[in-house]
């Protein structure tokens, strides 16, 4: 059995462990005694580099941006990198928690650049209720955003690509065009 440390990636919604991770931006670590001494290397030299999870608790004490993950193929050709399906696991939620999975309906490209640019994208967010003991599966392409009051474990494609469309008045970066 291997004891890891997690990589630890602070949010301005919380944070995030990367319990197992071969991510060069983000590798969790093995612990492991030697001689009483305490030593760490990363998971990568057990188990190589291209593992084929990345597993993280998310903590979200605020909701985070609306985003989306693209597929292997788009990534791959513009990342560089396999795309991203992901799917949590509710390991606690504020009473009435929500979380965003999809959109009400079909909408043109022309119709969410619109609401992004018109602070009106909330409107056309699908809004899914959740409790402790919930699964939840979210295909790459499929725009989402863990409200404030859950924590989930996450299991993924090992990918850190991320694509956001809105966040909620926050000044940072987004990726309307990709």
């Amino acid at each position: 059995m291997l004891k890891t440390k997690p990589y630890i990636s602070e949010k301005v919604w919380g944070y995030e462990q990367w319990l197992l991770s071969t991510l060069i931006n983000g590798p969790s670590q093995i612990i492991t005694t030697e001689k009483s001494d305490t030593c760490y290397k990363n998971l990568s030299t057990v188990v190589g580099d291209s593992f084929p999870l990345l597993i993280k608790l998310i903590q979200a004490n605020d909701t985070l941006s609306v985003q989306v993950h693209p597929n292997d193929g788009y990534a791959m050709q513009n990342e560089n990198s396999p795309g991203k399906t992901e799917c949590w696991y509710i390991l606690d939620a504020k009473p009435d928690a929500t979380l965003v999975c999809g959109m009400k309906k079909a909408y043109s490209s022309e119709e969410i650049k619109n609401a992004i640019s018109n602070n009106t994208l909330d409107d056309m967010l699908r809004y899914v209720p959740v409790k402790k003991g919930d699964f939840i599966f979210i295909p790459s392409g499929t725009v989402h955003a863990i409200q404030g009051g859950i924590r989930l474990l996450e299991v993924q494609q090992p990918s850190d690509i991320t694509y956001r469309l809105y966040d909620w008045g926050r000044p940072r970066e987004m990726h309307i065009e990709k």
